[in-house]
């Protein structure tokens, strides 16, 4: 099964002649926008309700973009967004019965996934807005709703949009405090003629590859083997910026940790790092409707929770636990 993900981003508006500042998010129109409304998030539900009855065909990314529903409340609005990619057509097969339709799907069919989405006006900071989405695989709705919200906005409050990935500057504390370390995994790329000369006939002698060194625990859910107060010197020293093991010089890394109940991926040898937290349908409690995709209160909950951890990272006031779905 595709891993699931939510991805944090924090957005801001900026008049389009004046893209350094950022405006009051609830005082738009006292801002000088052109909006007729004062409060982002009544922003954001026009947007959605504009998208709910139609869809928008975004042709150089052969992608459809539609809201499927939304709910606002105070300062949240959380929703589903239907996107899906099309352009190749499919043969679908049926796995339980082995049957096969051929041409099930054509060229201008698109395959429509449903993706959960929040967004938080926090309570002191109203400069900016918390937003987080969901993340199938490699797939997510980043690219296309910046495509259509940024023409949305622009059209009808003369405004920017600006997406910035939320960080956290505290990346060995997160290490230290959490639950469980689940994996480490370290990334060198390498030259195939290196490949090559190492390992033989099995790699060519040019292009690259990337070589994974993983460390996982032998048993599921459970800590690796490693010492916390070690690894500080080796992957959180600011200064750093590669490992040697093994003789070989490591400059990428990515360690797995458990926090709470919940699985998120921290990137190594970065004074900062983006955070993004991994769903995990049993642990989290994850119920799943008739098509395999995860139950939109469900995500709320665990979304909510994600969002007031970083909310009282940046000392605001957390909001409702309590989906709205």
């Amino acid at each position: 099964m595709a891993t699931h993900k939510l991805i944090p981003y924090w957005i801001h508006l900026t008049k389009k002649y004046h893209p350094e500042d950022a405006i009051q998010l609830d005082n738009l129109m006292g801002e000088g926008t052109d909006f007729s409304v004062n409060n982002l998030i009544n922003v954001v539900d026009g947007f959605c309700s504009n998208y709910k009855s139609g869809y928008e065909n975004l042709p150089k990314m052969e992608k459809t973009f539609s809201i499927k529903k939304r709910k606002p409340d105070d300062n949240v609005i959380e929703g589903i967004i239907r996107t899906g990619r099309y352009g190749t057509g499919a043969d679908h097969r049926n796995v339980n019965d082995d049957s096969l339709e051929e041409g099930a799907r054509g060229a201008d069919d698109a395959v429509v996934l449903p993706y959960y989405f929040l967004l938080v006006l926090p309570s002191d900071n109203k400069k900016q807005a918390l937003l987080i989405l969901e993340k199938i695989g490699n797939l997510g709705t980043k690219m296309p709703l910046e495509e259509v919200f940024n023409d949305w906005v622009g059209k009808r409050g003369n405004c920017l949009v600006h997406y910035d990935p939320v960080v956290t500057e505290d990346l060995y504390e997160k290490v230290e405090n959490a639950d469980r370390i689940l994996s480490l995994e370290l990334t060198k790329t390498r030259s195939a003629q290196a490949l090559h000369d190492q390992l033989g006939s099995p790699f060519k002698s040019y292009g690259q590859a990337d070589e994974k060194l993983v460390f996982d625990s032998s048993t599921a859910g459970s800590n690796i083997p490693v010492n916390i107060d070690e690894m500080k010197d080796l992957f959180f020293n600011s200064e750093r910026s590669a490992v040697t093991i093994r003789d070989q010089e490591f400059a990428d890394g990515k360690l797995r940790i458990e926090d709470g109940g919940s699985q998120r991926t921290l990137s190594l040898f970065q004074e900062e790092v983006n955070m993004n937290q991994i769903l995990d349908f049993e642990k989290d409690n994850i119920d799943k409707d008739d098509q395999g995709h995860p139950d939109p209160s469900d995500l709320s909950r665990i979304a909510r929770e994600f969002a007031n951890d970083i909310l009282e990272d940046h000392n605001e006031d957390e909001i409702s636990d309590s989906p709205l779905f």
